[in-house]
């Protein structure tokens, strides 16, 4: 379906019941025994979405888990655009409450897990690293995310790579949306280039209970199980509208889906220990990074964009953040397009908070900053109320260029040089009922908006 609403009525029906065995996926090994049940649990994992398939956790032994990674691994490399969609379970080790997880004994409710003070304060799990360095080494070309933490951007994945389909706590054009809302035209237009682009999907953390985005994982699997019934890696063609013949979708999940049956290899596991495996097998070396801002532009920059916030390197505008600052939505496909906002403060780890009228706030994450200084998104979110624009000199273009060459990511250790923390929750004065609600109740399930994981 071409529509553009939050849901989706394709042939993978949400309710799709539990299969009878766990799939190992379409390129399992014969010798593969199932997986082992760790946690039983007789209530759906998405019932508000019409997902019936039980919250059972399955885990494989260490062996196979191994021999899956190696296969996944080989995918990779035979991708020519390999794509990350996420879903809550990936951000579950970082301490954001997920949706579909709903036995009080489950194999991811340990002691590791960060207890936060604010959602805001999620730092980057393992796995959100990886995923940096995919991209990094060439392997990970895209990325749509139904999640709105901005936990990859944290880790340093490019923000003009990834696909906020769902909405952004960290855009303040990008509000979240509800389920059965529509998507914005310009993401969801994005996402159908994405789906005609990508031949592997690396499908992490989501119980694909029918959102409109699960297309990303859907397509891929449906093209090739398509072009044979078991030699498609031989026959798969290019066909016509494609980019590239299909390889299918890798799912890593602890749950059951509707696509376990479809998928190339299916892995049960914890994201994270998945992860381990595939980065000795790639070489990756993922590590904690900082996102740094010049201090010498102390919060006034100025970037190659006009003053409908669209990119145009033959020109400069003034995105002034200092607090008081009055900033406008820039984006006409936004749904809050045109509406003013305050540059409020900056909250602990240095992002720009911005408050909406009386009562919400939204961030301004720093990494929308440094890829306007350096030019690289179409569009930023937020222009000032009276942008200050002009052309283009000789040295604005040297300074672009620098901006281009430089490193905005710092290494770090969390241990001894950890990111500031909220001291105090916000509350409902000066955030949104729905977002203070969130925060507020990370010992429950996130209700945000019922968006789907």
């Amino acid at each position: 379906s071409s529509t553009k609403n939050n849901t989706t009525t394709d042939k993978h029906k949400s309710n799709t019941p539990t299969l009878p065995m766990p799939s190992n996926g379409t390129l399992a090994s014969p010798n593969w025994p199932e997986p082992t049940c760790v946690t039983k649990c007789d209530v759906a994992c998405r019932k508000d979405q019409g997902n019936t398939i039980k919250a059972n956790e399955f885990m494989d032994d260490d062996t196979v888990l191994r021999q899956k990674m190696e296969k996944v691994a080989s995918l990779i490399k035979q991708s020519k655009c390999c794509t990350a969609y996420t879903g809550a379970g990936l951000s579950k080790a970082a301490g954001i409450a997920d949706y579909a997880t709903k036995a009080t004994n489950s194999v991811t409710s340990t002691a590791a897990v960060p207890k936060l003070v604010s959602a805001f304060d999620a730092q980057p799990t393992y796995a959100h690293q990886c995923l940096v360095e995919l991209e990094k080494k060439g392997f990970l070309k895209q990325y749509v995310q139904q999640n709105h933490d901005g936990l990859p951007q944290k880790a340093g994945y490019p923000q003009w790579k990834m696909n906020e389909i769902h909405g952004a706590w960290y855009d303040p054009s990008n509000p979240v949306v509800k389920f059965g809302g529509n998507l914005r035209d310009d993401l969801f237009t994005w996402m159908l280039q994405m789906e005609k682009d990508v031949d592997l999907c690396i499908c992490l953390g989501t119980s694909l209970s029918g959102m409109n985005a699960d297309r990303m994982a859907n397509t891929p699997a449906e093209r090739a199980n398509s072009d044979s019934d078991s030699g498609r890696r031989k026959k798969n063609k290019k066909s016509k509208g494609w980019a590239h013949p299909a390889l299918g979708t890798v799912v890593i999940n602890l749950q059951e889906t509707p696509l376990d049956d479809q998928c190339a290899v299916r892995v049960w596991a914890k994201i994270d220990d998945a992860f381990r495996i595939l980065a000795e097998l790639l070489d990756l070396h993922p590590q904690p990074y900082k996102i740094m801002l010049p201090s010498a532009c102390d919060d006034v920059f100025e970037v190659p964009y006009n003053s409908k916030g669209v990119l145009d390197t033959s020109v400069r505008m003034k995105l002034n953040l200092k607090d008081g600052q009055t900033l406008r939505v820039a984006p006409e496909e936004a749904s809050n397009f045109d509406e003013y906002c305050k540059v409020a403060s900056k909250d602990a780890a240095g992002h720009y908070i911005c408050q909406f009228g009386k009562g919400t706030r939204r961030r301004f994450g720093k990494w929308w900053v440094t890829a306007a200084l350096q030019g690289m998104v179409p569009a930023i979110p937020v222009v000032n109320a009276e942008p200050e624009v002009w052309k283009a000199t000789e040295e604005n273009q040297k300074e672009l260029e620098r901006w281009r060459n430089s490193e905005f990511l710092q290494p770090y250790d969390p241990i001894t040089d950890p990111i500031p923390q909220t001291k105090q929750l916000e509350t409902p004065t000066n955030v949104s009922s729905k977002m203070a609600a969130m925060i507020a109740g990370m010992e429950a399930r996130l209700k945000m908006d019922g968006v789907g994981r």
